[in-house]
C-alpha cells in the first residue's frame, strides 16, 4: 500500500480486517499484513529512488501542500533528467509529471514552477508554461461548459415548476368550485388525488401562510 493523504495511515494492515468481524475467524480466510509504505511519514531528505521514483512521491508530497518551494526545486532537475534521455519515453513521462504537478499543485504552480525550470533546466521552462496556459484554457472551458449546462438545467426546472404550479393551480380551482356545489371529500380525493389536508396547506401557501375557509362548503 503506497498511501498519501493529509494524515498518516490510520487502519489496519492486517488483511482479514478488511472483512466483517463475524468473518474473522473463518479458517480459510487468508492472514497476512500488507506491506505500508506511508508518504506522510517521510521527510523530503529520505526521498530515494530513481528519477521517476523520487518525482512521483516529490509530486504527491507538492499535491498535498508538503514543503511546496523545496518539492519545486527537486523536481527541476529530475524532470530535466527525464528530458535528457535517449528517445521519446523520457520525455513522454516528463510531460505526464508536469500535467500532474500543475494538474494538483497551487495556483502559482506554472509561473513559479516555470521560472525555476527557466534557470536550473533550459529549456524546460517555455514548455511548462505552454503546458500551464492550456491547462488553465481547459480549465475555463470546462467551467464555462459546467456554467452553461446549470443554465441549461435551471431553464428546464423552471419550465417544469412553472408548468407543476400551473397544473396545481388548475386543481385548486377545480375544487374550489367542487366545494362551494356541496361536494363531498371522499369525491373530490378519488377525482383529483389531493386529500383535505393537503388542499388546506396549498391554500394556506398561495395566501401567505393564512388558510382561507371561505366557500368550502360541506366537507
Amino acid at each position: 500500500m503506497f498511501y498519501q493523504g493529509p494524515t498518516g495511515w490510520q487502519h489496519s494492515r492486517q488483511f482479514a480486517d478488511l472483512f466483517p468481524a463475524a468473518a474473522r475467524e473463518w479458517p480459510w480466510l487468508p492472514r497476512f499484513e500488507h506491506l505500508l509504505l506511508d508518504q506522510t511519514r517521510v521527510r523530503l531528505e529520505q526521498v530515494a529512488g530513481n528519477a521517476r521514483a523520487r518525482l512521483l512521491q516529490l509530486a504527491m508530497m507538492h499535491a498535498f501542500g508538503r514543503a511546496v518551494w523545496e518539492t519545486r526545486e527537486q523536481m527541476a532537475p529530475l524532470l530535466r533528467e527525464l528530458a535528457s534521455e535517449p528517445g521519446s519515453g523520457g520525455k513522454d513521462d516528463m510531460s505526464m509529471f508536469l500535467r500532474y504537478i500543475l494538474e494538483t499543485g497551487p495556483d502559482d504552480t506554472p509561473e513559479v514552477l516555470g521560472e525555476i525550470l527557466g534557470r536550473t533546466a533550459a529549456g524546460l521552462g517555455g514548455e511548462l508554461m505552454t503546458s500551464g496556459e492550456r491547462l488553465r484554457q481547459e480549465g475555463r472551458d470546462e467551467m464555462l461548459a459546467i456554467a452553461e449546462q446549470r443554465h441549461r438545467e435551471g431553464r428546464l426546472e423552471g419550465q417544469r415548476e412553472g408548468r407543476l404550479e400551473g397544473h396545481r393551480e388548475g386543481q385548486m380551482e377545480t375544487i374550489d368550485g367542487l366545494l362551494r356545489t356541496g361536494v363531498d371529500w371522499s369525491v373530490i380525493e378519488r377525482a383529483t388525488g389531493i386529500d383535505e389536508e393537503e388542499y388546506r396547506k396549498l391554500k394556506s401557501d398561495r395566501n401567505g401562510g393564512s388558510a382561507d375557509r371561505g366557500g368550502q362548503g360541506r366537507v
